[in-house]
Protein backbone atom coordinates (compact mmCIF):
# COMPACT_ATOMS: atom_id res chain seq x y z
CA UNK A 1 0.00 0.00 0.00
CA UNK A 2 1.37 3.65 -0.72
CA UNK A 3 2.49 5.12 2.09
CA UNK A 4 0.26 8.62 1.98
CA UNK A 5 2.92 10.94 4.47
CA UNK A 6 5.82 10.67 1.93
CA UNK A 7 4.20 9.93 -1.82
CA UNK A 8 1.89 12.08 -3.52
CA UNK A 9 -1.02 9.96 -4.51
CA UNK A 10 -3.16 11.06 -7.00
CA UNK A 11 -6.62 8.91 -6.07
CA UNK A 12 -6.15 8.50 -1.81
CA UNK A 13 -9.51 6.91 -0.21
CA UNK A 14 -10.92 7.44 2.81
CA UNK A 15 -10.50 3.44 3.83
CA UNK A 16 -6.89 2.91 2.75
CA UNK A 17 -5.43 6.49 3.57
CA UNK A 18 -7.48 9.30 4.84
CA UNK A 19 -8.71 7.36 7.92
CA UNK A 20 -5.12 7.13 9.47
CA UNK A 21 -4.51 10.85 9.01
CA UNK A 22 -6.13 11.91 11.94
CA UNK A 23 -4.69 10.41 15.93
CA UNK A 24 -6.55 9.87 18.63
CA UNK A 25 -5.30 13.58 20.18
CA UNK A 26 -7.44 14.92 17.00
CA UNK A 27 -9.99 13.29 17.50
CA UNK A 28 -10.35 13.60 21.52
CA UNK A 29 -9.72 17.48 21.15
CA UNK A 30 -12.06 18.41 18.19
CA UNK A 31 -15.07 16.02 19.31
CA UNK A 32 -15.29 18.84 21.90
CA UNK A 33 -15.59 21.49 19.17
CA UNK A 34 -18.37 19.04 17.90
CA UNK A 35 -16.39 17.79 14.56
CA UNK A 36 -16.33 14.41 14.50
CA UNK A 37 -12.65 13.36 12.82
CA UNK A 38 -13.28 9.99 13.61
CA UNK A 39 -16.02 8.44 10.66
CA UNK A 40 -16.12 9.14 6.71
CA UNK A 41 -19.33 11.54 7.22
CA UNK A 42 -17.75 13.38 10.06
CA UNK A 43 -14.28 14.20 8.10
CA UNK A 44 -16.44 15.03 5.06
CA UNK A 45 -18.47 16.98 6.05
CA UNK A 46 -15.72 19.27 7.43
CA UNK A 47 -13.29 18.45 5.15
CA UNK A 48 -13.00 22.29 3.91
CA UNK A 49 -12.41 23.18 7.19
CA UNK A 50 -9.83 20.21 7.91
CA UNK A 51 -7.83 21.81 4.56
CA UNK A 52 -8.25 25.11 5.21
CA UNK A 53 -6.18 24.60 8.81
CA UNK A 54 -3.82 21.53 8.13
CA UNK A 55 -2.79 24.00 5.21
CA UNK A 56 -2.09 27.07 7.21
CA UNK A 57 -0.03 25.45 9.83
CA UNK A 58 -2.97 26.41 12.78
CA UNK A 59 -3.80 22.36 13.14
CA UNK A 60 -2.98 20.80 14.90
CA UNK A 61 -1.98 22.95 17.62
CA UNK A 62 1.37 21.16 18.64
CA UNK A 63 3.84 22.69 16.27
CA UNK A 64 5.57 18.82 15.93
CA UNK A 65 2.69 17.05 14.98
CA UNK A 66 1.64 19.78 12.30
CA UNK A 67 1.00 17.56 8.49
CA UNK A 68 3.81 18.05 5.75
CA UNK A 69 3.11 19.46 2.71
CA UNK A 70 2.85 15.93 1.36
CA UNK A 71 -0.28 15.15 3.82
CA UNK A 72 -1.84 18.17 3.33
CA UNK A 73 -1.97 17.83 -0.92
CA UNK A 74 -3.18 14.23 -0.23
CA UNK A 75 -5.86 15.49 1.90
CA UNK A 76 -6.75 17.88 -1.23
CA UNK A 77 -6.49 15.32 -4.09
CA UNK A 78 -9.02 13.18 -1.92
CA UNK A 79 -11.05 15.98 -1.96
CA UNK A 80 -10.60 16.40 -5.67
CA UNK A 81 -11.62 13.33 -6.35
CA UNK A 82 -15.29 13.49 -4.68
CA UNK A 83 -14.51 12.35 -1.63
CA UNK A 84 -14.28 8.37 -2.30
CA UNK A 85 -15.18 6.11 0.92
CA UNK A 86 -12.97 3.45 -0.84
CA UNK A 87 -11.42 2.62 -4.11
CA UNK A 88 -14.35 0.75 -5.76
CA UNK A 89 -15.83 4.11 -6.31
CA UNK A 90 -13.41 5.50 -8.68
CA UNK A 91 -15.91 5.65 -12.32
CA UNK A 92 -15.32 8.98 -13.76
CA UNK A 93 -17.65 9.57 -16.63
CA UNK A 94 -15.72 10.43 -19.56
CA UNK A 95 -18.52 12.63 -21.05
CA UNK A 96 -18.84 12.43 -24.95
CA UNK A 97 -18.40 16.04 -26.91
CA UNK A 98 -17.66 14.40 -30.50
CA UNK A 99 -20.73 12.65 -30.82
CA UNK A 100 -24.02 13.20 -32.68
CA UNK A 101 -25.81 16.84 -32.03
CA UNK A 102 -28.21 16.91 -29.09
CA UNK A 103 -31.06 18.33 -30.50
CA UNK A 104 -33.35 17.91 -27.33
CA UNK A 105 -36.94 18.19 -28.34
CA UNK A 106 -40.59 18.70 -26.46
CA UNK A 107 -41.89 15.32 -24.97
CA UNK A 108 -44.97 16.44 -26.24
CA UNK A 109 -43.85 15.72 -29.99
CA UNK A 110 -43.26 12.17 -29.22
CA UNK A 111 -46.62 11.35 -29.69
CA UNK A 112 -46.76 11.95 -33.45
CA UNK A 113 -43.60 10.49 -34.30
CA UNK A 114 -43.61 7.02 -33.24
CA UNK A 115 -40.52 5.95 -34.96
CA UNK A 116 -38.89 8.50 -32.05
CA UNK A 117 -40.83 7.10 -29.47
CA UNK A 118 -40.07 3.29 -30.51
CA UNK A 119 -36.56 4.38 -30.11
CA UNK A 120 -37.31 5.99 -27.02
CA UNK A 121 -38.33 3.14 -25.22
CA UNK A 122 -35.59 0.94 -27.22
CA UNK A 123 -32.99 2.98 -25.13
CA UNK A 124 -34.76 3.30 -21.73
CA UNK A 125 -36.05 -0.40 -22.05
CA UNK A 126 -32.22 -1.53 -22.94
CA UNK A 127 -30.89 0.51 -19.81
CA UNK A 128 -32.87 -1.12 -17.45
CA UNK A 129 -32.43 -4.56 -18.29
CA UNK A 130 -28.06 -3.77 -17.58
CA UNK A 131 -26.63 -5.19 -14.55
CA UNK A 132 -27.32 -3.26 -11.26
CA UNK A 133 -23.11 -2.98 -11.37
CA UNK A 134 -22.96 -1.57 -15.07
CA UNK A 135 -21.83 2.02 -15.42
CA UNK A 136 -23.94 2.60 -17.91
CA UNK A 137 -27.45 0.85 -16.86
CA UNK A 138 -30.45 2.86 -15.18
CA UNK A 139 -30.12 1.69 -12.07
CA UNK A 140 -26.38 2.87 -11.87
CA UNK A 141 -27.21 6.30 -13.28
CA UNK A 142 -29.96 6.76 -11.30
CA UNK A 143 -28.55 6.11 -7.86
CA UNK A 144 -26.13 9.28 -8.39
CA UNK A 145 -28.81 11.51 -7.06
CA UNK A 146 -29.00 10.18 -3.55
CA UNK A 147 -29.88 6.07 -2.42
CA UNK A 148 -27.53 4.04 -2.13
CA UNK A 149 -24.57 5.32 -0.04
CA UNK A 150 -22.33 6.52 0.09
CA UNK A 151 -22.36 8.30 -3.39
CA UNK A 152 -23.99 11.61 -2.15
CA UNK A 153 -22.74 13.13 -5.48
CA UNK A 154 -26.38 15.51 -6.03
CA UNK A 155 -25.60 19.57 -5.68
CA UNK A 156 -29.07 21.34 -4.86
CA UNK A 157 -29.29 24.46 -3.17
CA UNK A 158 -26.64 25.82 -4.30
CA UNK A 159 -24.81 27.53 -7.66
CA UNK A 160 -23.61 24.28 -8.65
CA UNK A 161 -27.80 22.72 -8.93
CA UNK A 162 -27.68 23.52 -12.77
CA UNK A 163 -24.61 23.03 -13.91
CA UNK A 164 -24.26 19.68 -11.95
CA UNK A 165 -27.49 18.23 -13.39
CA UNK A 166 -26.39 19.72 -16.91
CA UNK A 167 -23.72 16.99 -16.09
CA UNK A 168 -25.79 14.33 -15.10
CA UNK A 169 -27.96 14.86 -18.47
CA UNK A 170 -25.41 14.33 -20.20
CA UNK A 171 -24.06 11.09 -19.04
CA UNK A 172 -27.57 9.45 -19.13
CA UNK A 173 -27.89 10.46 -22.77
CA UNK A 174 -24.14 8.99 -23.43
CA UNK A 175 -25.98 6.05 -22.29
CA UNK A 176 -28.80 6.17 -24.31
CA UNK A 177 -26.13 5.94 -27.04
CA UNK A 178 -24.56 2.79 -25.94
CA UNK A 179 -27.79 0.86 -26.51
CA UNK A 180 -28.16 -0.39 -30.43
CA UNK A 181 -29.83 1.49 -32.57
CA UNK A 182 -29.78 4.05 -30.27
CA UNK A 183 -26.66 6.25 -31.27
CA UNK A 184 -28.10 9.89 -32.32
CA UNK A 185 -30.58 9.51 -29.69
CA UNK A 186 -31.48 12.47 -27.53
CA UNK A 187 -33.24 12.94 -24.17
CA UNK A 188 -36.76 15.24 -24.66
CA UNK A 189 -38.13 17.51 -22.08
CA UNK A 190 -41.52 17.47 -20.26
CA UNK A 191 -42.45 21.72 -20.35
CA UNK A 192 -44.25 21.90 -16.98
CA UNK A 193 -45.32 24.59 -18.07
CA UNK A 194 -47.41 23.06 -21.14
CA UNK A 195 -50.27 21.98 -19.34
CA UNK A 196 -49.99 18.86 -20.65
CA UNK A 197 -48.32 15.23 -20.75
CA UNK A 198 -48.52 12.03 -23.18
CA UNK A 199 -50.48 9.13 -21.74
CA UNK A 200 -46.99 7.14 -23.06
CA UNK A 201 -45.75 8.17 -19.26
CA UNK A 202 -48.25 6.03 -17.51
CA UNK A 203 -46.92 2.97 -20.32
CA UNK A 204 -43.84 0.37 -19.82
CA UNK A 205 -41.04 1.42 -19.60
CA UNK A 206 -41.88 5.24 -18.74
CA UNK A 207 -44.37 4.51 -15.93
CA UNK A 208 -42.01 2.99 -13.36
CA UNK A 209 -38.80 1.29 -12.38
CA UNK A 210 -38.81 -1.78 -10.90
CA UNK A 211 -35.45 -2.66 -8.01
CA UNK A 212 -33.70 -5.41 -9.12
CA UNK A 213 -31.39 -5.47 -5.79
CA UNK A 214 -32.27 -4.06 -2.45
CA UNK A 215 -31.15 -0.69 -1.50
CA UNK A 216 -29.89 0.77 1.42
CA UNK A 217 -30.44 4.24 3.37
CA UNK A 218 -27.83 5.22 5.31
CA UNK A 219 -28.78 3.64 8.60
CA UNK A 220 -28.47 0.33 6.77
CA UNK A 221 -31.97 0.31 6.69
CA UNK A 222 -33.68 -1.24 3.77
CA UNK A 223 -35.47 1.63 2.20
CA UNK A 224 -36.45 -0.27 -1.35
CA UNK A 225 -36.82 -3.78 -1.78
CA UNK A 226 -36.15 -5.98 -4.97
CA UNK A 227 -39.49 -6.25 -6.83
CA UNK A 228 -40.97 -2.62 -5.47
CA UNK A 229 -41.73 -0.01 -8.41
CA UNK A 230 -41.39 3.42 -8.05
CA UNK A 231 -44.54 5.52 -7.38
CA UNK A 232 -46.62 8.83 -9.02
CA UNK A 233 -49.28 10.73 -9.35
CA UNK A 234 -52.28 9.94 -11.58
CA UNK A 235 -51.66 11.96 -14.77
CA UNK A 236 -55.30 13.92 -13.32
CA UNK A 237 -53.84 14.46 -10.10
CA UNK A 238 -50.25 15.28 -11.44
CA UNK A 239 -51.53 17.88 -13.59
CA UNK A 240 -54.32 19.32 -11.35
CA UNK A 241 -51.86 19.55 -8.51
CA UNK A 242 -49.53 21.87 -11.02
CA UNK A 243 -52.69 23.40 -11.95
CA UNK A 244 -53.79 24.20 -8.52
CA UNK A 245 -50.50 25.04 -6.52
CA UNK A 246 -50.49 28.77 -5.63
CA UNK A 247 -48.30 30.03 -2.81
CA UNK A 248 -51.10 32.48 -1.96
CA UNK A 249 -54.60 32.87 -2.67
CA UNK A 250 -54.38 34.90 -6.45
CA UNK A 251 -50.26 34.15 -6.45
CA UNK A 252 -47.94 32.58 -8.57
CA UNK A 253 -47.70 28.74 -9.34
CA UNK A 254 -45.21 27.11 -10.80
CA UNK A 255 -45.05 28.66 -14.02
CA UNK A 256 -45.18 32.11 -12.50
CA UNK A 257 -42.04 31.46 -10.34
CA UNK A 258 -40.27 30.79 -13.71
CA UNK A 259 -41.50 33.11 -15.72
CA UNK A 260 -40.04 35.38 -12.75
CA UNK A 261 -36.97 33.50 -12.81
CA UNK A 262 -36.65 33.49 -16.43
CA UNK A 263 -37.06 37.65 -16.25
CA UNK A 264 -34.21 38.07 -13.96
CA UNK A 265 -31.23 39.95 -14.91
CA UNK A 266 -28.99 38.39 -12.49
CA UNK A 267 -27.96 34.99 -11.18
CA UNK A 268 -28.93 34.89 -8.18
CA UNK A 269 -32.07 36.21 -9.04
CA UNK A 270 -32.40 33.24 -11.77
CA UNK A 271 -30.83 30.32 -9.76
CA UNK A 272 -32.67 31.50 -6.30
CA UNK A 273 -30.32 30.03 -3.84
CA UNK A 274 -27.21 32.25 -4.06
CA UNK A 275 -23.61 30.91 -2.33
CA UNK A 276 -23.18 33.49 0.49
CA UNK A 277 -24.84 34.51 3.46
CA UNK A 278 -28.49 35.97 1.88
CA UNK A 279 -29.48 32.72 1.04
CA UNK A 280 -32.97 32.80 -0.20
CA UNK A 281 -35.36 30.01 -1.50
CA UNK A 282 -36.84 31.56 -4.51
CA UNK A 283 -36.30 31.28 -8.03
CA UNK A 284 -35.90 28.40 -10.51
CA UNK A 285 -34.50 26.10 -7.58
CA UNK A 286 -38.17 27.23 -5.72
CA UNK A 287 -40.17 26.09 -9.49
CA UNK A 288 -37.99 23.11 -9.03
CA UNK A 289 -38.79 21.59 -5.75
CA UNK A 290 -42.29 22.28 -6.19
CA UNK A 291 -42.21 20.57 -9.35
CA UNK A 292 -40.76 17.45 -7.51
CA UNK A 293 -43.81 16.97 -4.77
CA UNK A 294 -46.45 18.31 -7.28
CA UNK A 295 -44.98 15.05 -9.44
CA UNK A 296 -44.65 12.49 -6.57
CA UNK A 297 -46.79 10.59 -3.69
CA UNK A 298 -47.63 11.83 -0.39
CA UNK A 299 -45.80 10.35 2.00
CA UNK A 300 -47.49 6.96 4.03
CA UNK A 301 -46.09 6.67 7.79
CA UNK A 302 -44.08 3.46 8.12
CA UNK A 303 -43.27 3.56 4.23
CA UNK A 304 -40.68 5.02 2.24
CA UNK A 305 -41.14 7.69 -0.48
CA UNK A 306 -39.86 5.72 -3.87
CA UNK A 307 -41.44 9.14 -5.86
CA UNK A 308 -40.05 12.02 -6.95
CA UNK A 309 -41.39 13.93 -4.05
CA UNK A 310 -37.85 13.28 -2.22
CA UNK A 311 -34.32 13.45 -3.23
CA UNK A 312 -33.67 9.63 -2.33
CA UNK A 313 -35.68 8.01 -5.09
CA UNK A 314 -36.41 10.87 -7.19
CA UNK A 315 -34.01 9.76 -10.62
CA UNK A 316 -35.13 6.38 -10.49
CA UNK A 317 -38.71 7.53 -11.56
CA UNK A 318 -38.53 8.12 -15.21
CA UNK A 319 -40.25 10.90 -15.63
CA UNK A 320 -37.23 12.67 -13.57
CA UNK A 321 -35.17 12.99 -16.54
CA UNK A 322 -37.71 14.73 -19.10
CA UNK A 323 -38.46 16.65 -15.69
CA UNK A 324 -34.79 18.08 -15.56
CA UNK A 325 -34.49 18.23 -19.16
CA UNK A 326 -36.47 20.65 -19.03
CA UNK A 327 -34.93 22.41 -16.35
CA UNK A 328 -31.56 22.63 -17.94
CA UNK A 329 -33.64 23.88 -21.68
CA UNK A 330 -35.24 26.24 -18.92
CA UNK A 331 -31.11 27.62 -17.87
CA UNK A 332 -30.11 27.93 -21.30
CA UNK A 333 -32.71 29.82 -22.22
CA UNK A 334 -32.08 32.48 -19.92
CA UNK A 335 -28.35 32.49 -20.68
CA UNK A 336 -29.24 33.25 -24.22
CA UNK A 337 -31.44 35.98 -23.16
CA UNK A 338 -29.36 37.66 -20.82
CA UNK A 339 -26.13 36.67 -23.38
CA UNK A 340 -24.07 34.56 -20.38
CA UNK A 341 -23.84 31.81 -22.87
CA UNK A 342 -19.77 31.85 -22.49
CA UNK A 343 -17.64 31.73 -19.35
CA UNK A 344 -16.99 35.06 -19.18
CA UNK A 345 -20.10 36.55 -19.90
CA UNK A 346 -21.52 34.47 -17.12
CA UNK A 347 -19.35 35.25 -14.30
CA UNK A 348 -19.96 39.14 -15.37
CA UNK A 349 -23.78 37.98 -13.80
CA UNK A 350 -23.19 35.25 -11.72
CA UNK A 351 -20.63 36.93 -9.48
CA UNK A 352 -21.06 39.56 -6.50
CA UNK A 353 -19.54 40.47 -3.75
CA UNK A 354 -21.37 38.43 -1.12
CA UNK A 355 -21.27 35.24 -3.51
CA UNK A 356 -17.47 34.88 -5.13
CA UNK A 357 -17.25 32.82 -8.22
CA UNK A 358 -14.92 29.83 -6.68
CA UNK A 359 -17.81 27.42 -7.20
CA UNK A 360 -16.75 28.28 -11.38
CA UNK A 361 -13.20 29.06 -10.92
CA UNK A 362 -11.97 26.87 -7.43
CA UNK A 363 -9.98 23.46 -8.71
CA UNK A 364 -12.10 21.51 -6.16
CA UNK A 365 -15.41 23.53 -5.44
CA UNK A 366 -16.35 23.80 -9.25
CA UNK A 367 -15.71 19.53 -10.03
CA UNK A 368 -18.86 18.16 -10.87
CA UNK A 369 -18.71 14.43 -9.54
CA UNK A 370 -18.75 11.95 -10.85
CA UNK A 371 -18.77 13.11 -14.13
CA UNK A 372 -15.03 14.59 -14.53
CA UNK A 373 -15.84 17.89 -15.72
CA UNK A 374 -15.61 21.45 -13.87
CA UNK A 375 -18.39 23.74 -13.75
CA UNK A 376 -17.07 25.95 -16.61
CA UNK A 377 -16.79 22.78 -19.21
CA UNK A 378 -20.58 22.84 -19.22
CA UNK A 379 -21.84 26.74 -18.99
CA UNK A 380 -21.35 26.45 -22.90
CA UNK A 381 -24.37 24.22 -23.85
CA UNK A 382 -22.67 24.62 -27.65
CA UNK A 383 -20.05 23.09 -26.46
CA UNK A 384 -21.75 19.95 -26.38
CA UNK A 385 -23.72 20.29 -29.43
CA UNK A 386 -27.02 20.79 -27.31
CA UNK A 387 -30.09 22.33 -28.80
CA UNK A 388 -33.72 22.66 -27.64
CA UNK A 389 -36.87 23.13 -30.10
CA UNK A 390 -39.10 25.94 -28.82
CA UNK A 391 -42.35 24.78 -26.96
CA UNK A 392 -45.27 26.04 -29.57
CA UNK A 393 -47.09 27.97 -26.56
CA UNK A 394 -43.62 29.67 -25.20
CA UNK A 395 -43.23 33.60 -25.62
CA UNK A 396 -40.49 36.05 -24.68
CA UNK A 397 -40.31 37.19 -21.53
CA UNK A 398 -39.37 40.33 -20.42
CA UNK A 399 -36.46 41.44 -17.82
CA UNK A 400 -38.06 42.09 -14.57
CA UNK A 401 -36.45 44.25 -11.44
CA UNK A 402 -36.59 42.14 -8.07
CA UNK A 403 -37.94 44.39 -5.42
CA UNK A 404 -35.36 45.66 -2.12
CA UNK A 405 -36.24 45.40 1.55
CA UNK A 406 -33.45 48.26 1.82
CA UNK A 407 -31.34 50.85 0.20
CA UNK A 408 -28.61 53.58 0.82
CA UNK A 409 -30.18 56.51 2.90
CA UNK A 410 -28.08 58.63 0.97
CA UNK A 411 -29.79 58.16 -2.06
CA UNK A 412 -33.10 57.56 -0.94
CA UNK A 413 -35.86 55.23 -1.83
CA UNK A 414 -39.63 55.13 -3.59
CA UNK A 415 -42.18 52.84 -2.01
CA UNK A 416 -43.61 50.51 -4.76
CA UNK A 417 -46.76 50.15 -3.04
CA UNK A 418 -48.50 50.19 0.53
CA UNK A 419 -50.82 47.11 -0.75
CA UNK A 420 -48.34 44.26 -1.17
CA UNK A 421 -46.22 43.00 1.36
CA UNK A 422 -43.16 40.50 1.47
CA UNK A 423 -43.71 38.20 4.32
CA UNK A 424 -39.90 36.95 5.10
CA UNK A 425 -39.79 33.48 6.99
CA UNK A 426 -35.98 34.16 8.03
CA UNK A 427 -32.92 31.85 9.12
CA UNK A 428 -34.75 28.05 8.90
CA UNK A 429 -32.49 26.04 9.74
CA UNK A 430 -32.98 22.80 7.82
CA UNK A 431 -30.44 20.48 9.07
CA UNK A 432 -32.89 19.83 11.56
CA UNK A 433 -35.63 18.92 9.30
CA UNK A 434 -35.04 15.25 8.62
CA UNK A 435 -36.90 15.02 4.79
CA UNK A 436 -38.42 17.19 2.33
CA UNK A 437 -40.94 19.55 3.83
CA UNK A 438 -43.14 22.34 3.55
CA UNK A 439 -43.20 25.86 4.94
CA UNK A 440 -46.84 27.32 5.33
CA UNK A 441 -47.31 30.68 6.07
CA UNK A 442 -50.87 31.33 8.27
CA UNK A 443 -53.15 34.66 9.42
CA UNK A 444 -55.50 34.22 12.48
CA UNK A 445 -54.72 30.39 11.25
CA UNK A 446 -55.31 30.28 8.15
CA UNK A 447 -53.21 29.26 5.46
CA UNK A 448 -52.20 32.08 3.22
CA UNK A 449 -49.01 30.44 1.59
CA UNK A 450 -46.58 27.38 1.14
CA UNK A 451 -43.97 26.51 -0.49
CA UNK A 452 -41.91 23.07 -0.62
CA UNK A 453 -38.50 22.59 0.38
CA UNK A 454 -36.86 19.20 -1.45
CA UNK A 455 -34.29 17.44 0.70
CA UNK A 456 -33.26 14.09 1.80
CA UNK A 457 -33.81 12.59 5.01
CA UNK A 458 -30.66 12.93 6.20
CA UNK A 459 -29.41 16.42 5.55
CA UNK A 460 -26.42 16.70 7.83
CA UNK A 461 -25.05 14.16 5.52
CA UNK A 462 -25.43 16.24 2.44
CA UNK A 463 -22.60 18.24 1.46
CA UNK A 464 -24.80 20.84 0.04
CA UNK A 465 -27.18 21.14 2.68
CA UNK A 466 -24.39 21.80 5.02
CA UNK A 467 -22.77 24.40 3.67
CA UNK A 468 -26.34 25.92 3.05
CA UNK A 469 -28.28 24.47 5.95
CA UNK A 470 -29.89 28.52 6.94
CA UNK A 471 -31.85 29.74 4.65
CA UNK A 472 -35.15 32.82 4.12
CA UNK A 473 -38.11 31.95 2.31
CA UNK A 474 -40.36 35.36 1.38
CA UNK A 475 -43.71 35.15 0.36
CA UNK A 476 -45.42 37.80 -1.72
CA UNK A 477 -48.65 38.97 0.38
CA UNK A 478 -51.75 41.83 -0.65
CA UNK A 479 -51.80 43.78 2.56
CA UNK A 480 -55.18 43.45 3.59
CA UNK A 481 -54.55 39.88 3.84
CA UNK A 482 -52.60 39.84 6.79
CA UNK A 483 -53.83 43.35 8.38
CA UNK A 484 -54.35 42.93 12.07
CA UNK A 485 -53.98 39.58 11.75
CA UNK A 486 -51.61 36.87 13.64
CA UNK A 487 -49.36 35.67 11.42
CA UNK A 488 -47.45 32.13 12.43
CA UNK A 489 -45.27 29.69 10.55
CA UNK A 490 -45.86 25.81 10.51
CA UNK A 491 -43.09 23.16 9.56
CA UNK A 492 -44.36 20.02 7.90
CA UNK A 493 -41.74 17.30 7.44
CA UNK A 494 -42.29 14.33 4.97
CA UNK A 495 -41.11 12.15 7.35
CA UNK A 496 -40.63 8.68 7.18
CA UNK A 497 -42.84 8.64 10.34
CA UNK A 498 -45.17 9.75 7.91
CA UNK A 499 -45.81 13.90 7.41
CA UNK A 500 -45.29 15.30 10.71
CA UNK A 501 -45.02 18.92 12.06
CA UNK A 502 -41.49 20.18 13.37
CA UNK A 503 -41.97 22.93 15.90
CA UNK A 504 -39.85 26.28 14.66
CA UNK A 505 -37.55 26.23 17.90
CA UNK A 506 -37.10 23.21 17.15
CA UNK A 507 -34.78 24.24 13.73
CA UNK A 508 -32.90 27.35 14.18
CA UNK A 509 -35.71 29.51 15.73
CA UNK A 510 -36.49 31.46 12.49
CA UNK A 511 -38.42 34.55 12.68
CA UNK A 512 -41.42 36.59 10.55
CA UNK A 513 -40.26 39.67 9.03
CA UNK A 514 -42.92 42.11 7.36
CA UNK A 515 -41.61 44.50 4.60
CA UNK A 516 -42.83 47.12 2.25
CA UNK A 517 -41.28 46.65 -1.02
CA UNK A 518 -38.99 49.27 -2.67
CA UNK A 519 -38.29 49.76 -6.10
Amino acid sequence: MSDWNTEILEKPNWQDHIKDFFEPEDVNCMSARSIDLQTYYGVRLNADRIHFHTQRGTMPPQAGRRWTDIKVQNFYNWMAAGYPEQEAQFHIFNLKTDGAPRKRRNLREYEYDQDALDQLKKAFSGMMTKDVEDPTGYFKLAAIHWLPAPALYCRHHENAYNPWHRAYLNAFEDAMREIEGCEEITLPYWDIQGGYIPDFMWQEPFDAYEFKTDVKDFRDKVAAKSGDRTERKTKVALLNGIKDFKVSPGGLGIDGFINQALGAEKWQDFNGWMNGANRRHNGIIMAHDLGHVLCGTESVPGQFNLSLAVPNFAAYDPLFWFFHCNWDRLWWLWQRQVKSTTVEAFKTLATTEDDPSDWIDDPVLSMLQPFGVFTKDVINATDWQIEYSTPAQESSIQPSSFAVSSASAHEGVRISSTKAISVRVKDINRLAIPGSFYVKLLADGEELAKTYVFQSDAPQLCLSCTKSGQFSVDFLLGADQIENKKLEVRIICMALEGPKEIPPLSCGSPTINARLLMN
